[in-house]
């Protein structure tokens, strides 16, 4: 869920970086910054657990279209996605390139990975 009051939002801002703040920034209207806020440090925090640091200290690149992705670095196996529509924001992990279906990736969708998971507010994806 990707609702945050005025001081929820400024703790997000803070696990964010410069050029997720200035990102964010650009946005027009404080929902879709309030919005963006909560799904990148959410994604932070989920990386941050899974790679054993601080969500702040999480090392993202970006490839040429903006998406973001972990910068390259010993014990860094893990590939992710992030998506959000809406109030909600969801976040792939895989060891393997989760991006191109059916070329050596990750063979599933979204939804049928969500319909494994059982998660009802998928079967409003397809």
């Amino acid at each position: 869920d990707l609702h945050l009051d005025r001081a929820a939002y400024h703790r997000a801002c803070t696990l964010l970086d410069a050029q997720e703040r200035a990102s964010c920034a650009r946005l027009r209207g404080s929902l879709l910054r309030h919005r963006y806020a909560a799904a990148h440090a959410g994604l932070r925090r989920i990386l941050g657990r899974r790679l054993r640091c601080p969500p702040a200290q999480v090392l993202l690149a970006r490839e040429p279209g903006g998406k973001p992705r972990l910068r390259p670095g010993p014990g860094r196996p893990l590939h992710f996605s992030l998506a959000h529509a809406g109030d909600h924001a969801l976040v792939a992990m895989s060891a393997a390139v989760c991006n191109q279906p059916r070329q050596g990736g990750c063979r599933h969708t979204l939804l049928g990975m969500c319909r494994r998971m059982s998660l009802g507010v998928c079967r409003r994806l397809g």
